[in-house]
């Protein structure tokens, strides 16, 4: 094994230059997620969002991740509380179009009401509805914290829609890449509830 030491990482980054720190934040790859929500009128507005994570599961919770400057952001704050819908492998378009300034925007999103009222992406592998817990400013965003309320499908064979270095990817069969190795040495606390 190569152990890589701080003295021989002499390929930094100048944190003040953006486009290079998001380039190097780039590299790791996340899911692709619509968070909706509803303005004064009730009606669904809303963005797509990578930044999203489990947080707990007793109590579940989950986090997304907006900028302060998104016109979004005050909706996502109410009583009424937000949605997140995990998009699917072929939910391209959808990403774009929820991800535009359009006004009109999610009149072009297959959309589906959950019980509670909230509108999820029709056919998403995975959805939550949420209650705003907390908010934490951080720098140029802020961080929601959701207490989820509803959730689903209870199942789903769709592979999610996957961002890594500017552009969408997709995930690789899982026959051809089955973990081997026993990777319980590595964790500090294993068991059936260890991972989501």
């Amino acid at each position: 094994m190569v152990r890589v030491t701080l003295e021989s990482m002499n390929d930094t980054i100048d944190l003040t230059d953006n486009r290079a720190l998001r380039d190097v934040l780039g590299r790791f790859g996340t899911g692709v997620c619509v968070v909706t929500g509803r303005d004064d009128d009730g009606n669904t507005v809303g963005m797509t969002c990578q930044s999203f994570m489990g947080v707990s599961l007793d109590p579940p919770l989950v986090l997304i991740s907006v900028m302060k400057t998104s016109r979004t952001l005050p909706h996502l704050k109410t009583s009424s509380g937000f949605a997140v819908s995990v998009l699917g492998e072929g939910d391209e378009a959808i990403s774009a179009m929820a991800g535009s300034k359009a006004p009109d925007k999610f009149d072009h999103v297959p959309l589906c009401p959950t019980e509670g009222g909230h509108r999820v992406i029709d056919g998403a592998p995975a959805w939550f509805v949420c209650g705003l817990e907390a908010w934490v400013e951080a720098g140029d965003h802020e961080l929601l914290i959701g207490r989820v309320v509803e959730a689903g499908p209870a199942v789903s064979d769709r592979r999610p829609l996957m961002f890594h270095d500017s552009r969408y990817a997709s995930l690789l069969d899982e026959s051809v890449l089955p973990v081997a190795a026993d990777l319980s040495g590595l964790l500090t606390a294993t068991g059936a509830d260890t991972w989501f």
